[in-house]
């Protein structure tokens, strides 16, 4: 076959030189026809070597339905545990003394797989509108203040319009599965039809033959919440291209929302990142579509099932212990509860974020989640009614020595100047005082001991009559929390109407006119 180099040297010797086609074939070692050919432009590529029939094979002629039959068994059973090549052979030469070679078997064998194995290529898809989405997770190295960790990026795009929501957690744990759906629904405007996964365990607890799959009972009851149809793909390579899409969004917002690597104070700062990357996705015009990503996904939005008004608890809720220490082991991790629920049962819900605390009939309190270990989570206000029966403690307790050092000034010079005045009952006065944060804001606080030190008023007493003179007039009163004080709950829903001042009018004599 002739090179388009080798064509274009006859076709310029021939009009450019003026030589002969005889010439030609001479100098360049070409037969007359192919010269004539090249010139003429119609020299066409040479047909491919075709067998008209096939050679004898006598030595592997006799086995080749054998080889047939244990291939086409091959097809049902495990991946990893079928006839190599190599192992035809072996059992050839064993069991029926084959005397050919391994090369001959090697060689049919990979002709027996082209024949039977299943077309490749692609093919266009088009999706409805609010008829998909797809969802998978993917990794990415991010700094989170000042620490570098891996981010779990939670990916979901809507197939019609390829509206992307990308946000990233800790970790890949079904809270924080669900709470991303929770998350993308609301962003995205709508539930779609049915939602593509691969064979993740948040929604799979065992997958079985084909496409049946037994799920997760959590995974089941959101589901059921947002009413949509879930859709797995098949496990392995055999699956691994039936959601493309979001497979592409993986990659895409590695190497366009998360280069060059961020420095985030909080997870939170990065979120709003990703949303706002993904925002300005909408400008964006995808090749084959004749319409950029936003105006697409308002006409989707409209095919959307709306959102229910309320939220499904994405959360793992566990029975726990406190100690007598007021703390609740969580994941290698622990979180303080008010001391009055010391040693007792109380029911603790992990969210993506937060882990709240309940006694069953309501929160005791709500921290948020750590995913270390041998991290703690310790609230000073829940310490403070036991430490104003122990005062003796103060110092030395490791929830106020942490607090201790968020304080404003203030309140060092304030509890130094108390204990010079009243040196018996300062500490039990200044615990008074920091149990004001659980009614008051910290900025009003640190503004009434500014008065009260100035004032030389040494009592917790004084420092809220601090608070209440520096309340503008009109502002509501702080209201008593009652509702995580055993056996005083029901009294926070009594409503006490106000007296009339006006009846005490009826009782001033008339005077004349």
């Amino acid at each position: 076959m002739l090179t388009v180099e080798q064509v274009e040297a006859i076709r310029r010797a021939y009009y450019c030189d003026h030589k002969s086609v005889r010439a030609i074939a001479r100098e360049q070692h070409h037969g007359r026809r192919v010269v004539r050919e090249a010139i003429a432009g119609t020299r066409a590529a040479p047909r491919r070597y075709q067998l008209r029939r096939r050679k004898p094979r006598p030595v592997l002629d006799p086995v080749v339905a054998l080889i047939d039959a244990w291939l086409a068994a091959d097809q049902r059973a495990p991946r990893k545990q079928r006839h190599t090549a190599q192992r035809i052979y072996d059992r050839l030469v064993a069991e029926h003394g084959f005397t050919g070679g391994v090369t001959v078997v090697r060689d049919y064998v990979q002709a027996w797989k082209r024949m039977h194995q299943e077309p490749a290529g692609f093919l266009p898809l088009a999706h409805a509108p609010g008829a998909e989405a797809q969802c998978d997770w993917g990794e990415a190295v991010v700094r989170i203040g000042g620490v570098e960790q891996v981010a779990y990026l939670f990916c979901f795009r809507l197939s019609h319009s390829l509206k992307p929501f990308v946000c990233a957690f800790p970790t890949t744990r079904q809270e924080c599965f669900l709470a991303g759906h929770v998350a993308a629904f609301a962003a995205l405007g709508g539930v779609p039809d049915r939602v593509v996964y691969d064979n993740l365990s948040a929604a799979v607890l065992k997958v079985l033959r084909g496409r049946s799959r037994v799920e997760q009972e959590t995974f089941i009851a959101f589901r059921g919440h947002y009413l949509y149809a879930s859709h797995f793909c098949l496990p392995g390579r055999e699956g691994a291209h039936e959601k493309p899409l979001v497979e592409t969004l993986v990659g895409y917002a590695r190497r366009n929302f998360l280069v060059p690597v961020p420095d985030m104070p909080s997870w939170e700062a990065l979120n709003a990142l990703l949303a706002a990357r993904c925002a300005a996705e909408d400008a964006r015009v995808v090749p084959g579509h004749q319409q950029p990503i936003g105006a697409l996904w308002q006409v989707e939005q409209a095919r959307l099932r709306p959102v229910p008004p309320h939220p499904f608890p994405c959360c793992r809720t566990i029975a726990v212990r406190a100690t007598r220490q007021a703390l609740v082991t969580f994941e290698r991790n622990r979180y303080s509860v008010p001391t009055h629920y010391a040693g007792e049962r109380l029911v603790l819900r992990a969210y993506a974020w937060t882990v709240e605390l309940t006694d069953g009939q309501a929160v005791v309190a709500q921290h948020p989640r750590l995913y270390g270990r041998d991290g703690e989570q310790l609230d000073p206000l829940h310490y403070l009614a036991l430490l104003a029966q122990k005062p003796g403690a103060f110092d030395y307790t490791r929830p106020i020595q942490r607090w201790a050092k968020e304080w404003p000034p203030i309140y060092h010079r304030y509890l130094a100047a108390l204990r010079q005045a009243r040196p018996e009952t300062a500490t039990r006065e200044f615990v008074g005082i920091l149990q004001l944060h659980a009614r008051y804001d910290a900025a009003a606080i640190a503004a009434a001991l500014e008065r009260a030190y100035a004032l030389q008023c040494w009592s917790a007493d004084g420092v809220e009559q601090c608070l209440r003179q520096a309340r503008p007039p009109g502002a509501p009163v702080p209201a008593l929390d009652l509702a995580g004080v055993p056996g005083l709950a029901p009294l926070a829903a009594i409503q006490i109407p106000l007296p009339d001042l006006a009846a005490f009018n009826q009782l001033l004599p008339e005077v004349p006119a």
